[in-house]
């Protein structure tokens, strides 16, 4: 379980803790998960057009704020092809897959090193289901903190007073998809 902008998340590379997570937080089978990532792991996983691409960079990168991306993706980008059938079904949907960007120094460097190792980090925030995100370790529920292998407690999360997750914006068809913290 680790600290991002909009709250507390656990996250897992494999099938068996991404089904650990699932089943812990008693999802709906179509609940997808999100990839954690960094920006150029954005640019290279996403298949968008340039206005959808700038239209990232200026939230993500100009503006700072945590953003989470909906789009087309390489199915053949190394992080990817190799990812077993069943977590990459529960992990992308309609040939797209969710991506949470500019998460906070400490993702960013989660992300850095999932990345040289060609690891992904796919995942939720750590709550049950339906009870809202979570800012602190101590509010989240004992049952979710009882499967982190890990768990980093770095006080109240930064975006914590808007009592939202993060934004996720559907570039394909620039839908919002949830009107999250810094909406």
């Amino acid at each position: 379980m680790i600290p991002h902008a909009c709250g507390y998340g656990m996250f897992g590379g494999t099938e068996e803790s991404i089904n650990r997570i699932f089943s812990t937080k008693q999802r709906a089978g179509h609940k997808r998960n999100t990839m954690l990532c960094d920006m150029e792991t954005q640019r290279e996983v996403q298949v968008l057009d340039h206005r959808a691409q700038d239209m990232i960079e200026a939230i993500s990168v100009d503006y700072d704020l945590p953003l989470c991306t909906v789009a087309p993706y390489r199915t053949d980008h190394p992080l990817l092809k190799d990812l077993s059938s069943d977590l990459l079904k529960g992990s992308t949907a309609n040939g797209t897959i969710n991506l949470y960007c500019n998460a906070g120094f400490f993702p960013a460097a989660l992300c850095k090193l999932a990345r040289a190792a060609n690891q992904v980090m796919f995942g939720s925030s750590a709550n049950l289901t339906g009870t809202g995100q979570r800012f602190r370790v101590s509010d989240v529920q004992p049952e979710v903190r009882a499967i982190a292998d890990l768990i980093i407690d770095y006080g109240l999360c930064r975006y914590h007073s808007y009592k939202r997750s993060a934004t996720i914006i559907n570039f394909t068809t620039l839908e919002v998809v949830r009107m999250g913290a810094c909406y």
